[in-house]
């Protein structure tokens, strides 16, 4: 039995009825289970199961200790799945990707989620503009992974930017990701971490605007193709920047990584050539 076949659970240690601590009077959903003990309550963990469907019907009880579902590359969630998934009400976590099913109409179920801390939508290509606007009511949101997106551009981004808790954002093979639409990102204020990977589009002129978001701690980019030394020196400017991972950007040479090195505070940079 592997991951794609069980459901993870996380409980307290406490003796007695197992199915009475889930509160479920539907015990043979739970046949494929791992019990995982825990010194202190944490809540419950849900892995893609074959099993999955039956748990939407369970009892309120069990879906309010449910705190994490990880279906990623989990081919029967649909929207008709998200639309129950909104009665998870203490859902903390949830990663969606590679769930090629899912579509501008999942997002608005996924964003009645309001305790929601951690999404991944990443390889969900039929995501446009018109669903990432339903996001932007996730005001709980810390990291955000969209990866694999042909169908977001600035538009798209304006309505990330109104999730002011966002810590860590991943923007990776975003094709019509182009220059001036990164300084939208100035908006949030709690943005610590920024990973930029194969976005083709994007040039020494965004490395610019990267260079306003002042609370960048980290910052990772890779096969940024247009990138020169011009715009890497543009980063000395990011006062709290203090790790930058640089990896496939073959314009980028060991002089101007020295140069960024005399300039900035940066404590570590991980540069590595193709």
């Amino acid at each position: 039995m592997n991951d794609k076949q069980k459901i993870s659970l996380l409980l307290p240690k406490i003796e007695g009825d197992f199915y009475k601590i889930c509160g479920t009077d539907k015990p043979e959903i739970l046949k494929n289970s791992v019990i995982l003990g825990t010194e202190e309550y944490l809540g419950v963990t849900i892995k893609a199961c074959d099993d999955f469907i039956k748990l939407i019907d369970t009892s309120e009880t069990f879906q309010n200790k449910i705190v994490e579902i990880d279906l990623k590359s989990y081919p029967r969630v649909t929207n008709f799945e998200l639309y129950n998934l909104s009665a998870f009400n203490n859902l903390n976590r949830l990663d969606l990707s590679y769930c090629d099913q899912l579509d501008d109409d999942s997002l608005i179920y996924i964003a009645r989620l309001k305790h929601l801390l951690s999404l991944n939508l990443s390889h969900c290509q039929d995501i446009s503009n018109d669903g990432v606007k339903y996001l932007s009511g996730l005001q709980t949101l810390q990291p955000l992974y969209l990866w694999d997106y042909y169908l977001i551009n600035k538009k798209g981004i304006k309505d990330i930017v109104q999730l002011q808790t966002l810590q860590t954002l991943f923007l990776c093979d975003i094709e019509e990701l182009r220059d001036h639409e990164l300084k939208y990102l100035s908006a949030l204020v709690n943005l610590h971490s920024l990973y930029l990977l194969n976005c083709e589009r994007i040039t020494d002129t965004e490395l610019k605007n990267i260079s306003e978001l002042s609370p960048l701690g980290s910052l990772t980019i890779c096969e940024l193709d247009q990138i020169t030394d011009t715009g890497l020196l543009y980063l000395a400017q990011l006062n709290n920047l203090e790790s930058l991972q640089i990896k496939d950007c073959y314009r980028i040479t060991d002089a101007g990584i020295n140069k960024l090195q005399e300039q900035s505070k940066l404590l570590s940079i991980d540069y590595k050539k193709i």
